[in-house]
């Protein structure tokens, strides 16, 4: 009977309903998300490009009686947020004098208050400057008295 050649490496790669790309790996042997990324195809390198290299959440999951049987010993899943190509402006629910802005790490402060001039008024003092998955930054501005009114 022909040896099977059976793969080392299975991945899954899933699209998540809230835009996240999840990788679900089978190896028979450990392999950290590095060595598994250099094993893809060009292609799939290129649409990993998407989203922020650096996953927001890892997993170890559970073999099926049949990945066992097939050899496989370990399971781990990689989530990956899609990155932020363009800034968006929130008022916040909380303090109606606040705004908050997520933007590409890129961006500048001038940037966002050049974009935003209708939610960032010109007086208003920056609070909070903070990195964000998916290659983004988070900016809470708070309009001055003199301008609130």
């Amino acid at each position: 009977m022909p040896n099977l050649s059976m793969p080392d490496l299975l991945v899954t790669v899933v699209e998540c309903p809230d835009g996240d790309l999840k990788l679900v790996v089978r190896a028979k042997q450990l392999l950290d998300l590095g060595r598994v990324l250099l094993r893809f195809d060009e292609v799939s390198r290129r649409n990993m490009g998407d989203y922020d290299a650096t996953p927001v959440e890892h997993r170890v999951g559970a073999l099926t009686r049949e990945e066992r049987a097939a050899g496989f010993r370990y399971s781990d899943e990689w989530t990956f947020s899609p990155l932020v190509r363009e800034p968006q402006a929130y008022r916040s629910d909380d303090h109606q004098d606040e705004t908050w802005v997520v933007a590409p790490q890129s961006m500048t402060e001038q940037e966002i208050r050049e974009r935003f001039r209708q939610d960032v008024e010109p007086g208003a003092r920056l609070l909070q400057r903070l990195p964000l998955e998916g290659g983004a930054t988070g900016w809470v501005f708070r309009r001055s008295f003199a301008t609130a009114a």
